[in-house]
């Protein structure tokens, strides 16, 4: 099962691009989730993210759906000790959810952009398109932001 879980990190990390600067991140994590909330079809889904991130970090998440202005007043309240990672999953068009992302990382050039959705245009802040949203997918983003080699 080792094996097979480890040739399974292998093959997603090799999908996963990460842009900008990724140090380690400290222990204290905000994580400030934009991304729209599933509609009635769809259902609700499992965090992965941060059931992952919650392993290796002191975890605080904030729900605040892509209104750039919820988005930013979270991160008003984040101590600067607290690294800051965004989830997102609609960054490759233009609309609420990349503005969110703008305007924080306006704030905070320090936060970290997790992308689960199709690959996003270029920024200034480090960002990891991980293309999807599963266990092993969110396993390979924990590691790359406590600063082991996945």
């Amino acid at each position: 099962m080792a094996a097979q879980d480890a040739n399974s990190r292998r093959i997603v990390r090799a999908a996963i691009e990460v842009r900008g600067e990724l140090a380690p991140l400290p222990r204290a994590l905000t994580v400030i989730d934009v991304r729209d909330r599933p509609n009635f079809a769809e259902g609700p889904r499992p965090d992965v993210f941060c059931t992952e991130l919650a392993s290796a970090f002191d975890l605080t998440r904030v729900v605040t759906g892509s209104a750039p202005g919820a988005a930013t007043d979270t991160a008003l309240t984040v101590p600067a000790s607290s690294a800051l990672v965004v989830l997102a999953d609609r960054l490759a068009v233009p609309g609420p959810q990349r503005d969110a992302v703008y305007a924080l990382a306006a704030l905070r050039p320090d936060l970290v952009t997790v992308n689960s959705g199709l690959a996003a245009p270029a920024g200034g802040t480090a960002l990891i398109d991980c293309l999807g949203a599963s266990a092993v997918t969110a396993r390979v983003v924990r590691d790359l932001l406590v600063g082991v080699s996945a």
